[in-house]
C-alpha cells in the first residue's frame, strides 16, 4: 500500500515538473493553482517550501530569474513594472518564509540569494523589522493602560451601594464604562496583533490569532 501511494505521489510529481518546465518556466502560472500542488514534496526540501509550486529549479532558469520574476516582472513586486496582474503570481515559498540570502539578510541585496532555499522569514530579510514591532506593541499597549486607569477613576467615584468590588470586574456597566472595557479588550487585541504586525515573522498564526485580533480591531469602533 505505501509502495503504491509512493508512486502516485512520484508520477504526480513528475507531471507537474513537466508542466513547470514547459509551461510556466519563463512566466507565471497560466492555469487554476490547484493543479500545481496536488501532494505535499516526496523529498525534504527546505522549512518554506511546501508545495510543488515551490520547486525553484523546476520553474527558473537561474536565482536570477526568479528575482525578475519576484520584484519587476509582475505589478505586485515593488519594482513591478510588468505587464503580469498580481493575480497570476504563484509564491516560489511558504508565507512567510523568502530564500536565504533576500535582501537584508547576509549581504544587503540579492547577490548572496540561495537559489531553491526558503529557509528565512521575511522578517530576517527585512532590516529593522522586529524593531518596529517591538515599538508598534509599547504604542498598542499605551491607550490600554489609560483604559485600565480610567475604569479605576470612575469605580472610585460612584456612590457606595454602586461600587464593584474589583474595578476590572464591572456590573451593569454605565456607557463610561462599557466604552472603556470596550477599549481595553481593543487594546489587548491591537498589542498582540503588533507581536508580528505584518505577519512576516511567522509569530502568530495568520489564520487564527492574527485574523482574530484584525477583526476584533475593526469591529470594536464599529461597535463602540
Amino acid at each position: 500500500m505505501v509502495e503504491k501511494k509512493k508512486k502516485i505521489m512520484l508520477k504526480y510529481h513528475n507531471m507537474i515538473s513537466r508542466i513547470l518546465h514547459t509551461g510556466f518556466r519563463a512566466h507565471v502560472h497560466r492555469g487554476p493553482i490547484d493543479t500545481m500542488n496536488p501532494l505535499p514534496w516526496l523529498d525534504s526540501p527546505s522549512i518554506g517550501q511546501t508545495l510543488l509550486q515551490h520547486n525553484q529549479t523546476a520553474r527558473f532558469d537561474n536565482v536570477t530569474h526568479m528575482i525578475n520574476y519576484v520584484c519587476k516582472d509582475n505589478l505586485m513586486g515593488p519594482n513591478g513594472n510588468g505587464n503580469y496582474p498580481m493575480w497570476d503570481y504563484v509564491p516560489i515559498c511558504e508565507f512567510p518564509f523568502i530564500n536565504k540570502g533576500w535582501n537584508h539578510d547576509g549581504h544587503p541585496g540579492f547577490d548572496d540569494v540561495v537559489f531553491n532555499d526558503c529557509s528565512i522569514t521575511l522578517s530576517q530579510a527585512i532590516d529593522g523589522y522586529d524593531s518596529m514591532c517591538v515599538m508598534m506593541v509599547i504604542f498598542a499597549f499605551i491607550p490600554t493602560l489609560f483604559s485600565c486607569i480610567f475604569l479605576q477613576m470612575v469605580n472610585e467615584k460612584k456612590k457606595p451601594k454602586d461600587k464593584n468590588k474589583y474595578w476590572f470586574m464591572v456590573k451593569k456597566p454605565n456607557i463610561t464604562e462599557q466604552l472603556l472595557v470596550l477599549g481595553v479588550f481593543l487594546g489587548i487585541a491591537h498589542t498582540v496583533r503588533c507581536i508580528d504586525v505584518l505577519g512576516y515573522a511567522g509569530r502568530l498564526q495568520i489564520d487564527t490569532i492574527y485574523t482574530c485580533c484584525t477583526a476584533f480591531c475593526i469591529s470594536c469602533p464599529v461597535h463602540g
